[in-house]
């Protein structure tokens, strides 16, 4: 398993599309509010996957141009796992909610509401530096010379 991480991540990425679109099935939410300072940015759920699928989609293209290049295993292994966990956690949480939070009427969650804002705000963390991880991979990548 690990060598078809190694050897195909950008079909590992690509393959996770589907996934990400059908998760917008779940939504039982009409649109999704974020409110930064002042400014109120209002989208739906299937907005969002469609972003997410996006990025992975791009990840997997840059994947794609570097197949001939010498990629850090363990960099590849690592970046794609926690990238499509922390894609995971956030889009269950955005699409369905209820997973992760109580809801009004049923009071059933996984977390409270201050334990399920964190476990996403330390997803969103992870996602992003592991992006700086897959950046190292690829400027090493590029800068190896052929042996």
């Amino acid at each position: 398993m690990p060598q078809f991480f190694t050897r195909n991540p950008h079909q590992v990425l690509w393959l996770s599309i589907p996934v990400l679109l059908a998760l917008t099935l779940l939504s039982n939410a009409a649109t999704l509010d974020l409110q930064l300072h002042d400014t109120y940015v209002i989208f739906t759920p299937f907005h969002f996957m469609l972003l997410m699928s996006f990025m992975v989609a791009l990840l997997g293209g840059i994947y794609w141009v570097l197949r001939h290049k010498k990629l850090v295993k363990w960099m590849t292994i690592t970046h794609l796992l926690l990238t499509l966990t922390g894609i995971l956690l956030v889009s269950i949480s955005v699409v369905a909610p209820h997973v992760f939070m109580p809801d009004a009427v049923h009071g059933r969650g996984l977390f409270n509401q201050q334990g399920a804002s964190m476990l996403i705000v330390m997803a969103m963390l992870v996602l992003v530096l592991v992006q700086l991880l897959f950046l190292v991979n690829v400027v090493m990548a590029m800068t190896a010379r052929k042996s």
